[in-house]
């Protein structure tokens, strides 16, 4: 009587967020939503005389959101999203102001979010 052999598959890698990206992502959807909150009260109240701008910050915020949840179950095109979102942002904002402090605000928690993927090679949990 011959042993059976079993073939166990490997285990794909456990993705762990840890504890400062967990909280930049938390903090970074509370903005999103305060950010699309606002816009869109302001947008709804003011919506006749109101200019490209606000509607403009309202879809990136928007997209901005959907960009977190992407990055959150570690995708890809999340992470594309929220930094062409940021982007735009930052442009929309330099356009206002005409000053780059708004711009360096603007990019703040994208670099941030680059640093603690990139600290413990979480990049590779991205498909």
């Amino acid at each position: 009587m011959s042993k059976g052999h079993t073939s166990q598959k490997a285990q794909p890698a456990r993705k762990e967020r840890g504890v400062g990206l967990t909280i930049l992502l938390a903090l970074m959807l509370l903005h999103g939503i305060a950010a699309v909150y606002l816009g869109f009260t302001t947008l709804r109240n003011e919506y006749v005389g109101t200019s490209w701008v606000l509607p403009a910050l309202l879809l990136l915020a928007l997209a901005n959101l959907v960009g977190l949840v992407g990055i959150w179950l570690w995708k890809k095109w999340g992470l594309t999203l929220y930094a062409i979102t940021t982007l735009g942002q930052a442009g929309v904002h330099l356009v206002l102001t005409g000053t780059g402090l708004v711009v360096f605000y603007d990019l703040i928690p994208l670099l941030v979010l680059g640093y603690l993927i990139n600290l413990h090679n979480r990049r590779r949990y991205f498909d």
